[in-house]
């Protein structure tokens, strides 16, 4: 018995199997079971933790459950810890505690400190293991924690423990519950019992039509679409339609007319109120490229204020700014955005209940450093440089992006202190955020001293760069098997992980409707490019999550005819299969795998700067070869 029960814990370690509550060694509660709405007391000693040398530390806590809730914990330090109360609110089933100092979060090793909440000793809420299922899928990433699928399937094979289906009462519930099983057979049949069940709502048809659609059965997603139009003929579905005549309409005015138009066919409806609202502020900025500033300002709704209200003026200035166009006001109205952000920041009058306002003041702080950057850059052009670097200060100070440090170091010139520029210029190209202007800026800079040896000067600062950023990437090495896996390219032939032994391969998820992945095409055509003539370097573009295509070969043909990009080999992941063994949750995920087969280096998104990604990708490719 004592040794099942050591196998038991050695399963799911770090969950009591009698009380069922985790427990972590850097932070304690009391009571180690709560109840809704009862007063925690928090501990936190983060001795071996990311924030072990913080001075000072900070907490919050998140709820999961019926509603979602945010707030900060009020922290005081105890000889080696940190310590604070705080009401668990009664919606709560689950909860997570996120310690941090400044932008520095201790997430547990990605891990998190989850809480179940208890309906008595020994028992936490049934709801609370949804929760945590959720939780470990995604939904707690603001707290630092990292999706966990084993985690997430065991709280959900927990929640429906006991549970039939002739028990469940909703619809919801019960497509849920049969998902979960992965009965297909039934969901289908749940499906056709739809019209007749009562408890059926509008958003269950939506999800039911989506699931059909991802089953492969289309016929049944378009049966359910044209039901719930019936039944709910003013419906979102059916309102949703209006999104297509507004992007069909070409010019403002014809914009316009369908958003009076959906407006009248809708009075005093809240939420085609909201939709209204919500074309119309997408409209602004066409608007403010048509029409100008004026006419862009009378179209804003006037729902929108605060933070959404500060960033629609932000981009029309910036817009304008980037045209060269209507500089003065333009410069007016970004004032008026760092002045809005300031007000919010005061007041913190729009701050959602789901986060807390220590996160919700940073991310504000984050809208003031980029407003700032816009109307640094219109000064400038006003010609008022030494207020065009006051705010470029502030603007680096949050953001350290290398078109901002390019403009800084400009208005640093412009303002009258070329040595300080000079300084600057060097600083980022050692750390490897240098822009071609920022090079071009730097000769002028250097050979305005007499200097004439430009060349060997910058190669040595941006050796510099490169052995601190091999550095980094060689501190991001991982070592894992990589899946097997054979499938076709777009030609038909087969092409598999075994017969790629002896040679590094990059390994690039994307999509045809992928934004940031479309948006890496540079840069990943410029690596192939510089490997072209080394037989032991792949590159391998996998199409994958094209979900509502049907003919996906056409698809991607189609969709490369006429783009710069001369891929050489792009596989048709059409069942997803690939991209599932890879484990990715979003893309595009490059993956680096070395001679042996084994993943090296995974990269998830695109950061916007095409050399840069370049360098990176090529350093990566240099470290796998060598392993």
């Amino acid at each position: 018995m004592k040794k099942l029960l050591a196998a038991a814990l050695l399963v799911f370690p770090g969950t009591s199997l009698l009380a069922q509550q985790p427990t972590y060694s850097a932070l304690t509660i009391l009571p180690e079971e709560p109840t809704p709405g009862s007063t925690i007391t928090v501990n936190y000693n983060p001795k071996g933790t990311p924030l072990e040398k913080s001075k000072q530390v900070s907490l919050s806590y998140y709820t999961f459950g019926k509603k979602s809730v945010a707030d900060d914990i009020v922290l005081k330090k105890s000889g080696s810890s940190w310590t604070g109360t705080f009401i668990l609110p009664d919606s709560g089933d689950a909860f997570v505690l996120k310690p941090f100092s400044g932008k520095d979060v201790d997430g547990n090793d990605k891990k998190g400190y989850a809480f179940f909440v208890f309906e008595k000793p020994g028992t936490p809420l049934k709801d609370g293991y949804n929760s945590m299922s959720n939780i470990y899928s995604g939904m707690a990433w603001q707290t630092g924690i990292e999706p966990d699928s084993k985690k997430s399937a065991h709280y959900k094979h927990k929640f429906y423990e006991g549970s039939e289906l002739k028990n469940m009462k909703k619809f919801s519930e019960k497509l849920d519950y049969l998902t979960y099983k992965k009965d297909t057979a039934g969901v289908f049949n749940l499906f056709s019992t739809m019209p007749a069940d009562t408890s059926a709502k509008e958003q269950d048809y939506s999800q039911a039509a989506y699931l059909a659609g991802r089953m492969k059965n289309k016929p049944v997603a378009a049966l359910l679409a044209e039901v719930q139009k019936l039944k709910y003929p003013d419906g979102m579905m059916v309102k949703q339609e209006v999104y297509k005549e507004y992007n069909a309409a070409k010019s403002v005015k014809d914009k316009l007319a369908v958003i009076e138009a959906f407006k009248k066919k809708y009075p005093g409806d809240a939420t085609a109120e909201m939709m209204a609202s919500n074309m119309q502020a997408n409209l602004t900025m066409m608007i403010a490229k048509e029409n100008g500033i004026d006419a862009a300002i009378a179209n804003v709704p006037a729902s929108s204020k605060g933070a959404a209200l500060a960033n629609t003026y932000n981009s029309i200035a910036w817009q304008n700014c980037l045209a060269d166009k209507d500089i003065d006001k333009s410069a007016e109205l970004s004032a008026k955005s760092l002045q809005i952000i300031q007000d919010e920041m005061r007041t913190m009058a729009a701050k959602p209940v789901n986060m807390p306002p220590s996160q919700y003041k940073q991310n504000l702080e984050q809208s003031y450093g980029m407003f700032s950057d816009t109307y640094a850059f219109l000064l400038h052009k006003q010609g008022k440089h030494k207020d065009a670097l006051k705010y470029q200060e502030i603007a680096i100070q949050t953001n350290k992006d290398p078109e901002m440090l390019e403009r800084y170091t400009l208005f640093l010139e412009k303002a009258g202190n070329p040595a300080k520029a000079l300084k600057e210029l060097e600083a980022n190209v050692k750390a490897g955020n240098q822009t071609s202007a920022m090079k071009e800026q730097l000769k002028r800079l250097y050979e305005a001293k007499g200097k004439n040896d430009f060349d060997t000067y910058f190669t040595a600062l941006a050796a510099e760069a490169r052995k601190k950023k091999m550095e980094e990437i060689r501190k991001s090495m991982i070592d894992e098997a990589a899946p097997t896996f054979a499938l076709n390219d777009v030609s038909g032939k087969k092409v598999s992980l075994n017969e790629l032994k002896g040679k590094v391969v990059v390994v690039d998820f994307w999509a045809t409707w992928c934004g940031p992945c479309i948006a890496s095409f540079p840069a990943m055509n410029k690596a192939q490019n510089k490997y072209k003539d080394d037989p032991n370097v792949v590159f391998l573009f996998v199409n994958t999550w094209e979900n509502n295509v049907e003919d996906k070969k056409k698809n991607v043909e189609d969709f490369m005819k006429g783009k710069p990009y001369a891929f050489n080999t792009i596989l048709m992941d059409n069942e997803s299969t690939m991209v599932s063994d890879f484990k990715v949750n979003g893309i595009p995920t490059k993956f680096v795998l070395d001679k042996n087969g084994r993943i090296r280096f995974k990269a998830v998104g695109f950061n916007g700067k095409e050399e840069e990604t370049v360098e990176e990708l090529s350093t990566m490719i240099e470290l796998a070869g060598k392993s």
